[in-house]
């Protein structure tokens, strides 16, 4: 099992001049998702990448995970198939096979696909530990974000990429064996374009 990867967050609550006293102490790069929620997700995404990057070059450190301790859960009226982590920029046609995409849509792309017993354990899990100390994952790997994300820019300079954590199987209710979504997690990434750089931003 991969060494836990913590990350820290102050919540949102705290006095905004308290917050810009110890952000001026932070590293200089960017973390989201790592902040505690009240009602989590079962699964969840985090990630963390520097502010500046070469366009087409983007790199982030991705960690992802469940809170499932007893292996692959089960739903009424719902086959597993896999698990799957995808890209979404909104109204880009990605290059997803339309048999592994669960939206009915052309605008994910699956960037990796787990079997649900791969998924559902040690190696994957995270735990909320408390308000203060936020997430803490299993599983930390380096993300070259795929090319067709960044096509197509057009003048506008900002773009949002949403990253999905996605348990997938077929919908038993329906005669058509209909793929269907019962648990996701999900993050975005807001990128702005300028000179040839991409900066981030959460």
């Amino acid at each position: 099992m991969n060494t836990p990867f913590r990350k820290r967050k102050l919540p949102l609550l705290l006095p905004l001049s308290f917050s810009l006293l110890l952000s001026s102490c932070q590293e200089d790069d960017l973390e989201i998702g790592f902040l505690y929620y009240e009602t989590p997700h079962s699964l969840a995404i985090a990630l963390k990448g520097e502010k500046v990057q070469k366009e087409g070059e983007i790199r982030i450190e991705l960690s992802y995970g469940h809170l499932w301790k007893d292996g692959v859960p089960q739903f009424r009226d719902f086959s597993p198939l896999f698990v799957g982590l995808f890209f979404h920029v909104d109204g880009l046609s990605l290059s997803c096979p339309p048999e592994e995409n669960p939206y009915d849509s052309d605008e994910y792309l699956l960037y990796r696909k787990f079997s649900p017993e791969e998924f559902y354990s040690s190696d994957y899990l995270f735990e909320d530990v408390s308000l203060w100390r936020g997430r803490v994952f299993s599983h930390r790997e380096e993300v070259l974000l795929p090319s067709e994300l960044f096509a197509d820019w057009g003048e506008w300079p900002y773009r949002t990429v949403s990253l999905y954590l996605a348990f997938v199987g077929i919908d038993e209710r329906d005669s058509q064996g209909k793929l269907m979504i019962a648990e996701q997690g999900w993050e975005d990434l807001s990128l702005f374009r300028e000179d040839g750089e991409i900066r981030l931003f959460a």
